[in-house]
C-alpha cells in the first residue's frame, strides 16, 4: 500500500488509475487540441507518468533515488523541445519537469505536474509555424528570382535542408535555416528586380538611337525625353524598396510606361512620313 495526502493505495490501483487518467488526457488532446498533441505527451507521459511512478517509489520516503523519474523525464523533455522552442523556453520546461529540483516534496511536484508547461511555451516560443510561414516566404521569393533568370542553386540546396529539418521535427533548425535565407534573398531580390530595371533601362536605350535615326522633330523628341525622366523616376522609386514585390511592380509600371511611349513616337513618326 502506497500513503498519499493521508489515504492509502495499491499499487496496481495508482498505477492503472494514473494511465487511465494519461489515457483519458491524450486522448481528449488528440482529439481537441490535434496541434498540440506531442507536447501535450512531454507533459503528461515523459513529465507526468515518470514523476508518478517515483511517487509510487516513495518519492516521500527517498526522494534523492525516486526523483530519478523526474529527471529523466526532465532530459526526454528537453531534447524533445528545444527542437520546438527557444533552448531558454526548453531548459525551463525541463526544470519544470524536473520539479525545478524540490527533491520529494509532493505537493510541488502534483502542482507542477498537472501545468502543461511544454503545451504553453509551444503556443508562445513554438518555431513550428514561424519555421513554415518563413521557408514558404522563401520558396515564393525564389521561384520569383528565377523566373528573372537568377542563379538559386544555393537558395535550393538551404530550402532542402529545411524541408528535411521539418520532416525529422526540427522546427527549431528548419527556422534557424530560414532565418539565413531570408538576409540572402534580400540581396538575390535585389539583383533580380535590378535585372527587370536593366531590362526596362535597355529598352530606353534603344528607343531613343530609332528617335534619333528617325530624324524625328524637336517637340516630339522633347517629349520623348520628358516620358523617359518620368520612367527613370518610377525606376528610382523601386530601387528604395525593401519589399520585393512592391519594386517589381515599380519595374514593371515602368515598363508599360515604356512601351506606351514607344508606341506614341512610333505613331507620330508614321503620320509625319
Amino acid at each position: 500500500m502506497v500513503d498519499l495526502f493521508g489515504m492509502s493505495f495499491s499499487v496496481q490501483s495508482l498505477i492503472i488509475g494514473g494511465l487511465i487518467a494519461v489515457g483519458l488526457i491524450l486522448l481528449v488532446s488528440f482529439i481537441f487540441f490535434r496541434k498540440y498533441f506531442s507536447a501535450l505527451v512531454t507533459d503528461y507521459v515523459y513529465d507526468g507518468v515518470f514523476s508518478f511512478v517515483d511517487e509510487i517509489l516513495g518519492g516521500v520516503a527517498f526522494p534523492i533515488i525516486s526523483d530519478i523519474g523526474d529527471y529523466l523525464g526532465a532530459w526526454i523533455a528537453y531534447k524533445r523541445e528545444k527542437k520546438e522552442v527557444p533552448k531558454r523556453a526548453a531548459i525551463f520546461i525541463a526544470l519544470e519537469a524536473a520539479n525545478f529540483i524540490v527533491l520529494g516534496f509532493v505537493p510541488v511536484d502534483w502542482i507542477l505536474n498537472v501545468i502543461p508547461m511544454a503545451t504553453i511555451l509551444r503556443a508562445v516560443y513554438g518555431y513550428r509555424a514561424k519555421a513554415e510561414k518563413k521557408r514558404q516566404k522563401v520558396e515564393e521569393e525564389a521561384a520569383f528570382a528565377k523566373q528573372v533568370g537568377t542563379d538559386t542553386s544555393l537558395v535550393d540546396e538551404r530550402i532542402k535542408e529545411m524541408k528535411s529539418k521539418d520532416k525529422e521535427g526540427d522546427y527549431a533548425g528548419e527556422y534557424e535555416i530560414a532565418k539565413d535565407l531570408e538576409k540572402d534573398m534580400q540581396i538575390i531580390n535585389r539583383e533580380a528586380v535590378g535585372k527587370q530595371a536593366g531590362t526596362v533601362k535597355d529598352g530606353i536605350i534603344q528607343m531613343l538611337a530609332a528617335a534619333n535615326e528617325a530624324g524625328l522633330s524637336a517637340s516630339t523628341m522633347a517629349d520623348l525625353q520628358e516620358g523617359i525622366a518620368e520612367i527613370q523616376e518610377v525606376l528610382n522609386a523601386a530601387s528604395q524598396k525593401e519589399d520585393y514585390k512592391e519594386a517589381m511592380a515599380l519595374v514593371e509600371q515602368a515598363e508599360s510606361m515604356r512601351v506606351e511611349l514607344a508606341n506614341i513616337i512610333e505613331k507620330e513618326y508614321e503620320e509625319a512620313a
